[in-house]
């Protein structure tokens, strides 16, 4: 599901792109509130959240797609399930 992001995020289809990652959003909602992740995975993750949010606001989808693909996909991987 990450990699559509990046997909649909530079190829101009930013309504898929943002419902993907409200999708993504939803799963690490679940695994953030079972009490289990350490703070600084939280921190980090409120962190690149607001990075793809005003890259969102701004139109910025080039830029949001980087966050996603060269960021965002190995934070996943290394703290939560696969997004399938």
């Amino acid at each position: 599901m990450l990699r559509e992001i990046v997909r649909h995020a530079r190829t101009g289809d930013c309504g898929c792109a943002s419902s993907l990652l409200n999708r993504c959003i939803s799963l690490m909602q679940a695994t953030l509130t079972t009490g289990t992740v350490q703070t600084p995975v939280v921190t980090r993750a409120a962190e690149l959240l607001t990075e793809l949010f005003k890259a969102q606001q701004r139109g910025d989808w080039v830029g949001f797609a980087d966050i996603v693909e060269f960021t965002f996909i190995d934070f996943w991987n290394d703290n939560f399930i696969d997004p399938y």
